[in-house]
């Protein structure tokens, strides 16, 4: 192995030192675009992005609880629970019912409430559901949400 000369090492030495300028410059400037206040065409850009995200998002999970709902009326346990005026004792099958009916994944939830609009059932993430007034033509409503973080 031979010793490298004093210019070889100036060489060198200049390299990194360039390497090194140019990346704090990169990063002092990107730095810099990050901190500069957005424009109002950027803004309402991004306003418009998220309110189609959204919209979207809105729409498939509207989809997927429609699904679900029509699943649990169309299921003939159901109908037998409901019809039968079992769902005052709390039959576990209900609860099964509706857990097995929602989507898999966190953030869905769903409850069944009586005539007199209490909670009967209840199935993933459901607290803060209340019963939809008014909208119940057979006494019996199961209301659902979704949350997303």
């Amino acid at each position: 192995m031979t010793p490298l000369g004093p210019s070889t090492l100036r060489a060198r030495r200049l390299v990194v030192f360039g390497l090194f300028a140019a990346a704090l410059v990169t990063l002092v400037l990107a730095l810099a675009m990050r901190l500069v206040p957005v424009d109002a065409h950027a803004r309402e850009a991004r306003a418009r992005l998220f309110l189609v995200a959204a919209e979207e998002a809105l729409e498939r999970d509207g989809e997927t609880l429609r699904r679900t709902a029509d699943r649990i009326h169309a299921g003939p346990e159901f109908a037998a629970i409901a019809d039968g005026g079992g769902a005052e004792v709390r039959p576990a099958r209900l609860f099964s019912i509706l857990g097995e009916s929602l989507p898999k994944g966190p953030g869905w939830g769903a409850v069944f409430f009586d005539r007199s609009g209490r909670p009967v059932a209840w199935a993933g993430e459901a607290s803060g559901l209340e019963a939809e007034r008014g909208t119940a033509a057979t006494g019996f409503v199961t209301s659902f949400h979704v949350t997303r973080a």
